[in-house]
């Protein structure tokens, strides 16, 4: 069975934007089943290799952003092209 990902995105030394990176630990300390996790930082696109390497069926993007929510409030946005270009 092929694992899936959570990537997280953030900066730690900059307030909120370290949401991502806290989640990143968090779950190193607690593994979910069936679930790898790889913190991107604040530029997700230098560990793209590593999301090859790991090649999963799924992967779930966590990022903390500025849309005027209440603070704690969660926004799925969900990609409405499912089609995968190489």
């Amino acid at each position: 069975m092929k694992k899936k990902l959570v990537l997280t995105v953030g900066n730690p030394m900059m307030g909120d934007d370290a949401a991502g990176s806290l989640l990143a630990q968090r779950l190193r300390r607690a593994p979910l089943d069936a679930w790898d996790v790889l913190d991107g930082g604040s530029a997700p696109e230098n560990v793209l290799y590593s999301i090859r390497e790991l090649a999963p069926e799924q992967v779930l993007v966590f990022d903390a952003a500025d849309m005027d929510l209440v603070p704690g409030e969660v926004r799925l946005i969900v990609r409405r092209n499912s089609r995968i270009r190489s």
